[in-house]
């Protein structure tokens, strides 16, 4: 990642551009992968409620959407898990030392205290990896560009 994309948490590690255009992007915290889309240009009165992310849009960079803002996801719903293994190995891609050893930090104290054997087991429960937010992120880019399409 060569520059930081402005208007996201600095825990993310990975950016890319969906095949519809969309720039995507996942940032990683001391208990989950999080994913981001960056709003293009959008028809006056965009309603943001009609996107369907995994269970609702938790990140907006700002209160009414606009072309170049961000908005994402979150995995860290009662019914979500994660590997500790894999979360760890998302926390050690992100760019920024200062960064990463204050998440790396955080995380090491969660999985210390029993989080992640303590997460929600069963039917129901969605079982998150890095590459399945990816991929829910990617959704959503195509989603987001299908509505836009739709509204002109």
């Amino acid at each position: 990642m060569s520059e930081f994309p402005s208007g996201l948490p600095r825990t993310v590690f990975e950016t890319w551009t969906s095949p519809e255009g969309i720039a995507c992007a996942m940032g990683a915290g001391a208990r989950t992968v999080n994913g981001y889309v960056q709003l293009p240009d959008l028809p006056p009165g965009f309603p943001l409620g009609l996107l369907t992310p995994p269970r609702a849009l938790t990140y907006r960079e700002n209160d009414l959407p606009q072309a170049g803002s961000w908005v994402g996801f979150d995995t860290g719903h009662a019914d979500d898990r994660w590997n500790p293994k894999d979360l760890e190995s998302a926390i050690t891609r992100i760019p920024d030392p200062t960064v990463r050893g204050r998440v790396h930090e955080q995380f090491v104290r969660v999985r210390d205290r029993g989080h992640f054997e303590m997460q929600a087991s069963g039917e129901g429960v969605r079982e998150w990896t890095v590459p399945s937010v990816r991929e829910e992120t990617e959704r959503l880019a195509a989603e987001l560009a299908e509505i836009i399409r739709d509204s002109q």
